[in-house]
């Protein structure tokens, strides 16, 4: 016979009550053929299950239906779940668009047009390339001669020295420094004023 504390538990789907073959999950009490999946309305029993709206969901609803979308399969994400430019991926799948090689460990990586890259492709695939060693330049920038340089590669053409005030001549659309654009002869300030490269950050 049924104690008055059995009688008074109640299946939260039908609002018997419930003697035997109950099941208590999110924060309710049910007839186990009562528990069913919020999606496919299949019996839980007691079976493991996923919360979403205090609705409890089998695996495969709750992928389907409730769980976060990888941005670059479109599955359901069950597992850990990485979160970056506003969108959520499996973790193996956060990879640069370029190469497709995985982050490391604490490893940063540059956006452009929503997607991932690591900062070697990025640099490559859109960043200026010096004149001179055809490298991407990632940091400070000379324009001069309608080209991009780095700081160390612009210098003049015959010495390799560098223009310490970014004052140059031009021979052949080339950077010269004075010493080796006019010799020992004074340059005439009238027609041989020098060029200014500016440095941008």
């Amino acid at each position: 016979m049924a104690t008055s504390e059995e009688e008074a538990v109640k299946c939260h789907k039908c609002n018997e009550s419930c003697t035997k073959d109950y099941i208590k999950a999110l924060g309710h009490t049910w007839h186990l053929d009562h528990f069913t999946c919020g999606g496919c309305d299949e019996k839980l029993g007691g079976a493991p299950f996923f919360e979403q709206d205090d609705k409890a969901f089998c695996k495969d609803c709750y992928k389907q239906e409730c769980a976060p979308k990888c941005a670059c399969c479109q599955e359901g994400i069950l597992g850990d779940v990485t979160t970056a430019l506003g969108k959520s991926w499996i973790p193996a799948h956060f990879v640069c668009k370029h190469c497709k090689k995985c982050f490391a460990s604490g490893e940063g990586f540059l956006e452009k047009d929503g997607f991932p890259y690591c900062k070697p492709d990025y640099y490559e695939l859109f960043k200026p390339k010096c004149s001179k060693c055809v490298k991407p330049i990632t940091d400070k920038t000379v324009t001069a001669l309608e080209q991009k340089w780095h700081p160390d590669c612009f210098v003049c053409n015959k010495c390799n020295a560098n223009f310490p005030d970014g004052r140059f001549f031009v021979v052949e659309d080339k950077p010269y420094c004075a010493k080796h654009r006019f010799g020992d002869k004074e340059p005439d300030e009238a027609y041989d004023s020098p060029y200014v490269a500016p440095v941008d950050n």
